[in-house]
């Protein structure tokens, strides 16, 4: 698990301890589902965004390359702070209707095009084509978690999920996520003191455990555990 004071990713993993009978030991694979439980449930979590990473073959009119295509929801772009030098980011329509555009990373966009126009090129990816949308301002990473953003290429997460799926295998389920990406509303440092442990679920808790388990865990800088372990409430209803 990477965090920053309010930015968070979590990974699946194996259940530290026993629970409910469970043993301890239990894969936990994350899926494009919990990502809308966290962003529908819980209610100390401003954005959020699933990865799903693929590495496919890439080809212009000028080069190939073969590089990780992200999939990602819209929100991803503001709290990863991706900045265009030219070009559009992707919009909620984009995801919605699962359009094939893509925005490049830097180094990316030099492979691929190097000297000449990126933005509205067509680009095969993995015999696909997908326009070109955007391009990055190259950006100086002092730590990632998965590698430069330079060097990917960005779109929507319901085209790639779609385009470019993960053969289904064990650990890897229909809406497999590598990762999913969320950002607090408060620092971690600044979480009142209730929340500072696991709890039982009390009655004001969300419908949906495992979100609160997915968030919950993630705040609080834990291995991803039992789901019955956290508490972290639901946004009330209006």
């Amino acid at each position: 698990m990477y965090k920053r004071q309010d930015l968070v990713i979590v990974w699946g993993g194996r259940t530290s301890s026993q629970v409910g009978g469970l043993a301890a030991g239990r894969e936990i694979t994350l899926t494009v589902d919990d990502a809308r439980l966290i962003r529908d449930e819980c209610y100390l979590v401003k954005n959020v965004s699933p990865e799903l990473r693929s590495a496919v073959p890439e080809v212009s009119q000028f080069n190939s390359a073969n590089r990780e295509v992200v999939g990602v929801w819209p929100a991803f772009q503001n709290f990863r702070s991706l900045h265009l030098s030219e070009g559009r980011l992707m919009t909620e329509e984009d995801e919605a209707e699962s359009r094939r555009v893509v925005i490049l990373g830097d180094a990316t966009r030099k492979q691929l095009f190097s000297g000449k126009p990126a933005v509205g090129a067509n680009l095969q990816i993995k015999s696909v084509p997908y326009t070109v949308i955007g391009v990055l301002e190259k950006k100086t990473q002092n730590s990632n978690y998965s590698g430069p953003d330079n060097d990917f290429l960005f779109a929507p997460y319901s085209a790639v999920a779609r385009d470019f799926p993960r053969p289904e295998t064990p650990g890897i389920v229909r809406g497999y996520v590598n990762d999913i990406v969320f950002l607090s509303l408060i620092h971690i440092s600044n979480l009142p003191q209730d929340f500072q442990k696991p709890q039982p679920r009390a009655s004001e808790c969300t419908e949906h455990p495992r979100a609160t388990a997915l968030a919950g865990d993630a705040l609080h800088g834990g291995a991803l555990g039992p789901i019955e372990r956290w508490h972290i409430p639901a946004l009330p209803s209006s």
